[in-house]
């Protein structure tokens, strides 16, 4: 059952879903469809939005990745999870250099690496 408005056209949502149902599933093609079908302009993170959104009602897991990787170490690895970072190892050395002194730490550091 095709969804319309008050003025009897179709909708931006209902054309996304016919859009999908005829295996437009990226943002650009399913725009270009719609344009080109409905007559209808949609940018494509509207589009990628009702994509979503109708996944979401439809019962299907949504990924979604958000922010950056972690830049990596000078090790060339990223740090894993439970994995000390920077600011973390020396937020720990803190209360060491406090009760040895810099000095020990600095002989400590020496026959350690």
């Amino acid at each position: 059952m095709a969804r319309k408005n008050q003025a009897g056209t179709i909708t931006k949502a209902e054309a996304v879903r016919r859009a999908l149902a005829e295996g437009k599933e990226s943002p650009l093609e399913g725009v270009a469809y719609i344009k080109s079908q409905f007559g209808l302009d949609m940018n494509p993170q509207h589009f990628s939005a009702t994509k979503s959104q109708e996944r979401k009602k439809a019962g299907i897991k949504v990924r979604v990745k958000r922010g950056r990787k972690p830049a990596p170490a000078s090790d060339g690895h990223a740090p894993r999870r439970g994995e000390p970072g920077l600011l973390e190892a020396m937020e720990a050395m803190k209360p060491l250099v406090a009760s040895l002194g810099a000095d020990q730490v600095k002989r400590l550091v020496d026959l350690l690496g």
